[in-house]
């Protein structure tokens, strides 16, 4: 610092008490270097930077941490302690919105068995005309009457339960339609009953829970330094490079903005003993809209670096095993967590993914809106084919 200003530094945090305990032990004092601009910075070919990385390898400090990993390109120019603990990089992710209204109609049947529905429907009207034209019985009306529209309309009668007329002279009539009644009875009521469940409980979205769900998603997550990548940058797996390039930097400001409008996902870190590291920006007013993903995008091990001829490392080294093995980092996490981040916060993300029951809501047109979407597209299709069939007749007078 160039100013001769007197300021107070508090010194708190999982891994900066840890340099206290050492300096407790080897009679040393600590002298803080800032640069909260630079964040944990980046490193230059020439041995330049900024930063917490940046400072220790210019000399201007001997030791840095702070959510600092085990990150290739920086092991090239510091040397890394024995690891401090493990942490895990997830987002929370905007909440899975209300199907349309207008897919109800279609929600009651999985996309593979409507296309086994629509080719039994195919089949059987292809038997309904093959019958018509080499029976001397027909099913609707007689054979010689009998068209394709017609074993369309025998066919889709069928399948929506409507009683249907034919003549049963023949057992192959007879057998063929008690095979298509019976198996458009179950057809119908199996829809039914799916259809009940669809209007009876709300259905959603796919909700994003794994990093291959993001990358489908093409989603973008975001933060306030790329630093929250650079263990994944040089990923070959598809899914990896595909998250790193939805990644995007923005200041707080922005940040805040994006998770009110509730578009985006913002990377957390998941601490060892199951606190959250969340950024400012991420508010009680917005949690509503968000949850965490169930797995993480990667995990890390947590060290710090000092540059690569610093004669303590192998003294910091052995207080890092020393209070690992002793348990005392899990006191540490929660005592920082409730001094300095928000614990409203901490449980309402760490509760995302328990939704609240909110009981029997009244109909509202909404929830029909696909029934409608239905008898408005018959009605067209009805007048459309009525205007053609006018149109013929008078060509034909």
């Amino acid at each position: 610092m160039t100013t001769t200003e007197e300021r107070t530094i508090l010194i708190d945090g999982t891994e900066s008490l840890l340099l206290l305990e050492f300096c407790n032990r080897h009679n040393c004092t600590l002298l803080i270097s800032e640069d909260e601009e630079g964040q944990w910075g980046v490193i230059y070919e020439n041995r330049t930077g900024n930063g917490l990385t940046g400072a220790v390898v210019e000399r201007r400090a001997e030791v840095t941490v702070g959510a600092i990993y085990m990150w290739f390109y920086e092991s090239t120019f510091l040397s890394l302690s024995t690891i401090i603990s493990r942490t895990g990089i997830t987002c929370i992710v905007p909440r899975p919105a209300l199907l349309p209204g207008w897919l109800t109609p279609i929600l009651p049947f999985s996309g593979k068995l409507w296309m086994a529905v629509l080719a039994s429907l195919i089949v059987g009207i292809i038997i309904l005309r093959f019958i018509a034209n080499y029976r001397s019985s027909a099913i609707v009306h007689s054979s010689a009457n009998h068209t394709f529209v017609d074993s369309v309309a025998t066919m889709m009668g069928i399948y929506v339960l409507q009683p249907t007329k034919f003549i049963d002279r023949k057992f192959v009539e007879r057998t063929l339609f008690g095979c298509l009644l019976v198996t458009g009875w179950f057809i119908g009521n199996i829809y039914g009953s799916g259809l009940s469940s669809v209007m009876t409980i709300r259905r959603y979205l796919a909700p994003i829970d794994t990093p291959l769900q993001l990358a489908e998603s093409n989603m973008e997550w975001s933060a306030t330094h790329d630093a929250w990548i650079f263990s994944i940058q040089s990923a070959t797996h598809p899914v990896l490079m595909t998250l790193v390039h939805n990644f995007h930097i923005r200041n707080h400001e922005e940040l805040r903005w994006r998770s009110i409008k509730g578009d985006i996902g913002f990377s957390i870190e998941r601490l060892q003993y199951g606190h959250f590291a969340i950024g400012e920006y991420i508010q009680e007013d917005v949690l509503d809209n968000y949850q965490i993903m169930i797995e993480d995008i990667y995990w890390e091990y947590c060290v710090a670096m000092s540059y690569k001829t610093w004669s303590l490392m192998p003294s910091f080294d052995l207080l890092v095993m020393q209070v690992a093995e002793s348990g005392i980092q899990k006191y540490w996490e929660l005592m920082v967590v409730q001094r300095h981040l928000n614990n409203k916060v901490q449980l309402g993300v760490a509760q995302s993914r328990h939704h609240d029951n909110i009981g029997p809501i009244p109909l509202a047109p909404s929830h029909i809106l696909g029934l409608f979407a239905v008898w408005g597209f018959g009605l067209t299709l009805a007048t459309i084919v009525f205007i053609i069939e006018i149109s013929c007749c008078r060509n034909k007078r």
